[in-house]
């Protein structure tokens, strides 16, 4: 099963193949997003059945998603540099699918716990495969509008809990439902049963997309030490520490406001306006939701304008820097939102501009990173992003609302003191990054190598 990497050489897929792998990957990564953001809408009944609180929620949707998610994804990023990445793909989807329905079979907070943990085993595998493969579906000039589509999957999936979790539970009337085998389950329950065994059939999708050769780029040329000797993965980085330093901190910082507001959101809508969850979830999903997916879609395209026009990945963190200066200030403002709409209406821009700096990550580590490298250095990227966005982003919230203010209603307060520093630190060094990168050679998709202003200086 071990696939060897080729030479450069080699041509692209199709581009039907690419896009078919593509809008696989699409379905798999909302399927996700979903299962592991369902239950910021359930926060309210989860508090009262097993009577925890907010610091308790914040752990189940966080820490407890992101410490094996984190732990789990250099073996996994190892893996998939190493071996045939489809049927890793799909034996994770298959796996968070089933501990996604075993969440709704939990009577205690142990078992939930549990089975947030076994959610994070199954989708460690995702986006190591995924970044690693579109690599090889696509050249880097195309790259951008790839990944641009591709991160449609975590608003889809992201507001598609919303949507999808609050028709349920809409559907359901907060009533127990008896079901085949698994007896009587309340509609908290009932909700993760309904989103997650779906994922069963997606599993049997992913393995309908064929294996792509792996190609050499531009950044395999700077896979090497002064000797000639091939880095690992700690030499590359180590080589060019400066630079990777300021890339990933932006990038986690990026991940840590996300988060922190897709976390507290649904609940922000509750306690600040009274709305019940079931309509804050399809409100929500139905504006911030639209508002990501044209946001990744004008970011791909912008993000492969800037790098031909702007001095290659120099150019591509501009988009970063564009969307951080928006970002800043909609967060500011949210606290202070005096109706649902026009807090929606804030959450939408935040979503648009947010979803452009969330596409432009993935591009950014593809051209940076050798072909042999790029599950692995995606891994070191995700752990990051898990422990200080989804580890930590959630966790601050609750904190800032049990320890400082004392009270649940000062949620808002917490949310702003949260996300906008993050977002502020996450600029200053996206700034960094950019004046850190400089250019190198890329293979230009027909199986030949070129020069272009693209890439990294060694020792930025």
């Amino acid at each position: 099963m071990k696939q060897t990497p080729v030479a450069g050489s080699e041509p692209f897929p199709s581009a039907s193949a690419a896009w078919y792998a593509t809008f696989v990957f699409i379905v798999a990564a909302t399927l996700a997003f979903v299962d592991k953001s369902v239950i910021v809408l359930m926060v309210q009944p989860i508090r009262h059945a097993l009577m925890i609180s907010d610091t308790g929620i914040s752990l189940l949707q966080g820490l407890s998603f992101a410490l094996i998610y984190s732990l789990l994804g250099l073996p996994a990023g190892h893996v998939v540099d190493k071996y045939r990445r489809r049927e890793f793909l799909a034996g994770g989807v298959a796996l968070w699918s089933i501990m996604t329905a075993l969440c709704g079979l939990a009577t205690n907070y142990t078992e939930l716990f549990a089975a947030r943990v076994g959610v994070g085993i199954g989708e460690a595998v995702l986006m190591p495969a995924i970044f690693s493969m579109l690599a090889d579906f696509f050249p880097p000039k195309s790259r951008g509008r790839a990944a641009g589509v591709f991160t449609i999957s975590t608003f889809a999936g992201g507001q598609g809990a919303f949507i999808i979790g609050g028709y349920v539970l809409k559907r359901l009337h907060g009533a127990a439902v008896a079901w085949p085998v698994l007896g009587t389950l309340q509609a908290w329950q009932s909700a993760f049963v309904i989103v997650g065994l779906p994922g069963l059939l997606v599993a049997l999708l992913v393995m309908t997309v064929r294996e792509p050769i792996r190609q050499r780029g531009a950044a395999d040329l700077d896979g090497f030490d002064s000797k000639g000797g091939e880095y690992s993965l700690v030499g590359f980085l180590k080589s060019r520490r400066n630079l990777w330093v300021k890339v990933f901190g932006s990038f986690s910082f990026t991940a840590f406001a996300a988060f922190a507001l897709l976390a507290w959101l649904p609940t922000y809508f509750i306690r600040k306006f009274g709305l019940p969850a079931s309509s804050a979830g399809v409100m929500i999903g139905a504006v911030v939701g639209p508002a990501g997916i044209l946001g990744c879609i004008f970011s791909g395209a912008f993000s492969d304008f800037c790098r031909a026009r702007f001095g290659g990945d120099r150019g591509r963190f501009l988009v970063l820097i564009l969307s951080f200066l928006v970002c800043i200030p909609c967060m500011a403002f949210l606290p202070f939102c005096a109706t649902p709409s026009s807090a929606l209406a804030t959450c939408g821009l935040f979503g648009l501009f947010n979803a452009m700096a969330t596409a432009s990550m993935p591009v950014i580590l593809q051209d940076l990173t050798p072909n042999r490298m790029r599950g692995k250095v995606t891994a070191v990227h995700l752990l990051l992003v898990s422990l200080i966005g989804m580890g930590l982003g959630p966790l601050v919230v609750a904190l800032l609302t049990d320890r400082m203010f004392h009270n649940d209603a000062d949620l808002p307060l917490s949310l702003g003191l949260t996300i906008v520093p993050g977002l502020a630190i996450a600029l200053v060094l996206s700034i960094a990054a950019m004046r850190g990168s400089a250019g190198t050679s890329e293979n230009d998709g027909r199986g030949v190598t070129t020069e272009s202003t693209s890439g990294l200086r060694r020792g930025a």
